[in-house]
């Protein structure tokens, strides 16, 4: 189960064990910021001066609703892409959202992790299944982790859109729902779901919605601004 800190600053992926750290940054927890991050990392890194400085120095995606996802070997600035992917310690993947889906992905030897930032263009053009495939060892050996993102009721899509999808996979079409002629779309189900077709069974998900939750969490639907969540995983 993932465990929320009681001033909700930050949210803890049920992904942060052992060498694995993982976190999820609230409107309360910005890594610009001092903080509950800062702390998070001084008690639970072994080079938390490392990991702050790398964090604090820019993001290194410039993210643009994509299905590019990098392998990282060392830590620099300027690539557009929507995943980051490391087998290397003290490397943190992180990718932020804003009513995206953030989803992270660990081996569980604790050898490999990915952050993804899943919006419904990446969702379609097949970054999980990228992201996925760019782990070694065997599917059924990883863990994932769906984070808190604007939910279904506040969604709303076109038809069009729909169809779009269901051209692709019609058993998207769970993932949507009709009320009074309007179309809305389950973004974490299906998310969930091309996790599920790319044979992974361990999913957790924080079924929290950003539009609905202003108090803790950023919206652009709701706000129509640029400030972001950012998830965030690395290897010990």
């Amino acid at each position: 189960m993932t465990t929320i800190k009681s001033d909700d600053s930050v949210i803890i992926p049920s992904l942060n064990r052992g060498n694995i750290k993982a976190v999820f940054t609230t409107k309360h927890g910005d890594p610009k910021k001092e903080g509950i991050l800062n702390e998070f990392v001084y008690r639970n890194s072994d080079k938390p001066d490392v990991i702050l400085k790398r964090l604090l120095s820019g993001y290194p995606l410039k993210q643009i609703h994509s299905s590019s996802i990098y392998k990282f070997h060392s830590w620099f600035i300027g690539r557009q892409g929507d995943g980051m992917f490391t087998n290397k310690k003290f490397l943190p993947c992180v990718i932020n959202v804003a009513d995206c889906v953030p989803i992270l992905i660990k081996s569980r030897d604790g050898t490999e992790v990915c952050a993804i930032h899943a919006g419904w263009k990446g969702l379609k053009k097949g970054i999980i299944k990228k992201a996925v495939d760019m782990f070694s060892g065997s599917v059924e050996n990883l863990d994932s982790w769906i984070g808190p993102s604007i939910c279904q009721k506040n969604y709303e899509v076109s038809h069009s859109f729909l169809y779009s999808f269901t051209a692709v996979n019609n058993a998207y079409k769970s993932c949507f729902n009709t009320c009074g002629g309007k179309y809305f779309l389950n973004l974490q189900m299906l998310a969930k779901l091309q996790l599920l077709e790319s044979k992974l069974t361990k999913i957790d998900t924080v079924q929290r919605c950003v539009f609905e939750e202003a108090s803790s969490f950023y919206s652009f639907r709701r706000e129509k601004q640029l400030k972001r969540m950012s998830a965030i995983i690395w290897i010990e």
